[in-house]
């Protein structure tokens, strides 16, 4: 796929993940992939704060659905009312059921969820959804 309009250095990431290790994990395959822009929270408050804040908007949001302060799934509702218009990429160690229930509402609220990942994420996952909002994001500058 060619990274023209949109490269992935220009984008925003946010990475709402608990375990510290998952995060740097994450922190650290964005950034091989070629991210400059990436800001990890470990709480879901945390996550919800920095989506508010204007001065830095995200382009997409990395989350685990177990996260202290406010949950996952609560973060989603928050993030669909808020109106903030990052995408959304679920990382979590629940099993396809689980991920399925969470895609289904993610979608009914509006949410632009760019897909679920198991743990341990592997980079030839993630860019595929990476890839999919750049597309998004081109269709939407065409129309």
């Amino acid at each position: 796929m060619s990274h023209e309009p949109t490269q992935i250095s220009a984008l925003k990431f946010l990475i709402a993940e608990k375990e510290a290790f998952h995060r740097h994990w994450l922190v650290t395959m964005l950034e091989t992939l070629g991210a400059r822009h990436v800001i990890e929270v470990a709480d879901g408050n945390d996550a919800l704060a920095v989506l508010r804040d204007a001065s830095q908007p995200i382009d997409i949001m990395l989350m685990e659905i177990d996260l202290p302060g406010m949950d996952g799934l609560e973060l989603i509702r928050h993030t669909a009312r808020n109106d903030n218009n990052c995408a959304v990429i679920v990382v979590s160690r629940l099993d396809q059921a689980l991920l399925f229930s969470v895609e289904t509402m993610s979608k009914a609220y509006g949410i632009d969820l760019l897909g679920t990942l198991e743990k341990p994420v592997a980079p030839e996952s993630l860019l595929p959804m990476i890839e999919r909002f750049r597309l998004n994001e081109q269709k939407q500058k065409i129309y």
